[in-house]
Order: C-alpha cells, then structure tokens, then sequence
C-alpha cells in the first residue's frame, strides 16, 4: 500500500493527552542542542516571512536560518564571515543602508562590527567598524529624524556613543553636544514623550541622573531629572504600554541599593513615571538578565517574558508574567513554562513556527560555559509530532490548544500531504500543504481540561517511502476565537 492510500485508509487513534503547559521545548530534531548560548537577535534575514536568529559570543558568532516552521539550521559557514577569535557582546538586526533588508551589528572587545546582508541572508563584513573598545550593547533608531537609522552604543569603560549613519551604513561620531558624557550598558530608545522621534533611556553605571534623554527632533537630547530612580548594576530595560493607555510604560531589571535581585515597573501617569512595583509587579528572588515584552495569549495586552540567571546561588527557573490589561502582573511560570534551570543570558519573541502566536527563546550559559539556545513552542494553537516518521511505525501528530487555560473545547481539521506550496488565506494564516497530494484527516477534538489530543497513522513498512517528505498542518476551530491555521510541519520519512 502506498503511503497516500495508508493516510487516507487507516483509522486514527483519538488519545486526550494529560493536562499539560502552554511552552514545550521544541525538539532537538528542529532547534538541535548543539545551538549553543550567548546574546541573540533576532530578524528575517532572507526575506521569506520568517524569523531567524543570531548567537554572539566568545568565539565564531553563529547565524541560524529558519526553514519558516521553526526549524534551523546553521548557516554561519556560508552567510556569516568567519572570525573565530572574536569576543562578541551583543548584536542587533537592522536596515542600515537602505536596501531594504536587515543588516547585522556586533559589539566586541574592540570596535563593532558592520555587516550588510545581500538580500537573501548573507553577511558581507562592509569594513566600515566604529566605536570604542568593549561594546556590550548597541541600538538602533533614527535620532535625527533624516530617515535612516544611526547608533547609540553601550559601554561598561568609555562614554555612551550616538553615532550617525549617512544613510548607506557609515557611521561617524556625533556624540558630541548630543549627549553628556557618562557610561551605561543598559539603554533604550522609545519616544516617551509622544512627539515621534526617539528618546533615550539609560542605566547609569555612575548612578547619576538623569536616566531620561528627550530627543528635540534633530537628535540632540535634553536631560529629564527625577523622572527615574537608580536601578543598579542594571541588566536591561524594556518599554512599551503595559497599562493600555496610549503611552509608553516602563519596565527596569537589576538590584536595589541593599544588593536585593529587583524588577521594578514604571507606568506613565500624568507626564511622569509613578512606580507602581509594589502593587503590579512579583518578585522571584533572582537576577533578571534580560527581559521581553510580549502578548504570549492573544489578549491584546503585553506581557513580559524574563530571563533569569542567578550567579550567586544556583541556576533559576525563567519567568513569565501574564498581564491583566491594566499592568497589573501575575507570574504564570509554573502552569505556562516547562521547568527549565538555566543560567539565561538573553531571551527573545517571535512566531517561529508561523502559526500566528508568539514563541519564546532562552540562551542560556551554566558557570560560563556555554549552555545551550532553546526554543520553547505556544501551544496556544499548534500543531507537532511526537517523534520523525520511521518506515514501519506509527506516526503521531499532538495537536495543542491553549493547553491548560481553555475556556472551551477546539476541534483541529487537519490535512497531510506529499508536497508543500505556500497560499496566504487572511485572516486565517497561510496555507503550505499541495492539494493535488492532499488527504483531510479527521476531525480531532481537543477537550478544555487538557488541551492537547493526538492522532497516528501508520507508516508503511516499504523501502518506497524512506526519503519522501511528509507535511501536515490544521485549522483550529474555537467557538470562542476566530480561526486559525497552525504551523505546518515537514519531516522526511526515515528507515
């Protein structure tokens, strides 16, 4: 029997999983173990819709392509200049010569790095290097309002630097009555003050003030004092409208002044940041390396996503804060995230899988050995395989909805197939099974309680199949959310 005729012959086998989390770690045979951990950014480098991402650290910088339903690959030989003996501290994605793609930035031990992609995710080292020694944290954003994106880098030993890009990716030093000298290694740039151009945000390793720059337009900023107290030593700051009210919130990480690990939330009120830490925001007793803001449940609110290290007592168990709309946040760790202690040194967002719903990553290093880059998957519409095919076996697919927290039950209408295509079908997502091979399963119901329920077909037990790629994706249909398809997902049949 062919394996068409088997897919569309064979009964299926309804298996209501146990109540489970709405992240799982997506398997080694898509994000495989031997990513290892570091700084990451985040981007679709080669223009195909998707996320791919970028780990910095000491030695050769790693680039991974996202084949568009979360799985990668190592693509640093071929898109990545070699530099094997570099100490790399951060990096970031972003359009700095007007092409049209996003070129990549990395801060060293020594000057920083300006590499310009090609348009289909190669980097090309452009030699135009700037900055000073020991760049730990760069940012990009347009400071004086002529289109194109200049610099502003961090520095644990020299001066915060702006640098101004000339519009094709050149950098040069404009610091200089721009800004007052002083170092920080925790910076954002937001407009604060709703006048669309970009403010700065700083973590002073001097503990002065002002934190708060406002940008008058031609990138020349202007010190806010009292606005923000000292957070120190600082590890990141995020900012965006956690309280729903049209104006930029903020949220800061380190410790407090008796050396206690601290998260603190500012939220905008009146012109003025009021800190509302103690009413709105938990404490997990750890250090908070780095942090996200992001809507994980589809609810039309951020939350925050934090990664946590703690270098004193023991690896720590990342966090997630679930918001009400209002900014008031519930830690949802436990019933969300699988358990994972780790030393994380940087976390990111995005939809890897391509499924509509937001993702996590956590990079993580154990007593500074370089741990491992995981992804962990949003069950809150997805569609996976419990292992790859294998000529003879039962194949199992888990399809997830909101695992955990459903309100109500879903049923998934899924289909498989023996090639792929792409059709985007809005509002509902994109399509990438062929239908001149396609084959609709049955409907699979996925009850509230647990969230999950599974369906297999057999392999058939034939040479013929070994090698053949097999995709399958669903629509999930919830009475009380409109429709969506999940990711989809492509294996090759092993023997």
């Amino acid at each position: 029997m062919t394996l068409h005729a088997t897919i569309a012959l064979t009964g299926a086998l309804l298996l209501p999983a146990a109540t489970a989390q709405q992240f799982v770690v997506a398997p080694e045979r898509r994000v495989p173990a031997s990513i290892e951990g570091g700084r990451v950014a985040t981007a679709d480098i080669d223009g195909d819709g998707d996320s791919d991402f970028c780990v910095v650290r000491q030695g050769q910088d790693r680039l991974y392509r996202n084949d568009g339903h979360g799985a990668f690959d190592d693509v640093t030989a071929i898109a990545l200049p070699p530099d094997p003996a570099s100490w790399s501290l951060g990096a970031t994605f972003g359009d700095i010569d007007g092409d049209g793609d996003q070129d990549l930035l990395i801060g060293r031990f020594g000057l920083t790095g300006v590499y310009l992609n090609d348009g289909q995710g190669r980097f090309a080292d452009s030699g135009r290097w700037f900055g000073d020694v020991l760049v730990s944290r760069i940012v990009l954003a347009d400071v004086d309002s002529d289109g194109d994106l200049d610099a502003i880098a961090g520095n644990p030993q020299r001066p915060v630097q702006i640098l101004l890009n000339d519009g094709v990716g050149s950098f040069t030093d404009g610091t200089a009555g721009r800004l007052p000298s002083f170092r920080s290694t925790v910076l954002c740039a937001v407009d604060v003050d709703g006048d669309a151009d970009p403010d700065l945000l700083f973590q002073r390793i001097d503990r002065g003030e002002p934190n708060l720059f406002l940008n008058d337009g031609s990138g020349r900023f202007v010190g806010a004092p009292g606005l923000l107290r000292w957070v120190g030593p600082p590890t990141d700051i995020e900012a965006g409208d956690l309280d729903g009210d049209g104006d930029v919130d903020l949220v800061f990480t380190g410790v407090n002044e008796t050396g206690v690990p601290t998260d603190l939330l500012f939220l905008q009120e009146g012109g003025t940041f009021a800190e509302r830490t103690a009413t709105h925001m938990p404490q997990h007793g750890h250090q908070t390396r780095d942090i996200a803001l992001v809507d994980v449940d589809e609810d039309g609110d951020l939350d925050l996503w934090l990664g946590v290290a703690d270098l004193i007592v023991s690896p720590a168990q990342n966090r997630l804060y679930l918001n009400d709309g209002s900014a008031h946040l519930r830690d949802a760790t436990t019933e969300r995230l699988p358990p994972l202690l780790d030393l994380a040194v940087a976390v990111a967002a995005a939809d890897f899988d391509d499924d509509g719903d937001i993702d996590l990553l956590t990079s993580e290093t154990t007593g500074g050995i370089p741990g491992r880059t995981r992804v962990l998957l949003n069950g809150h519409r997805q569609l996976d395989a419990l292992a790859a095919p294998v000529r003879g076996l039962r194949y199992e697919y888990l399809f997830r909805s909101r695992p955990g927290y459903a309100r109500f039950f879903a049923i998934a209408v899924g289909a498989v197939a023996l090639g792929r295509t792409r059709m985007e079908l809005a509002p509902f997502g994109t399509w990438y099974l062929d239908p001149a091979s396609m084959v609709e399963l049955p409907p699979v119901y996925v009850p509230p309680a647990a969230g999950e329920a599974t369906w297999s077909f057999p392999i058939p037990d034939d040479p013929a199949v070994v090698g053949r790629e097999l995709g399958c994706q669903a629509a999930f249909l919830d009475p009380l959310a409109p429709a969506r398809l999940s990711s989809a997902l492509f294996e090759r049949v092993g023997g």
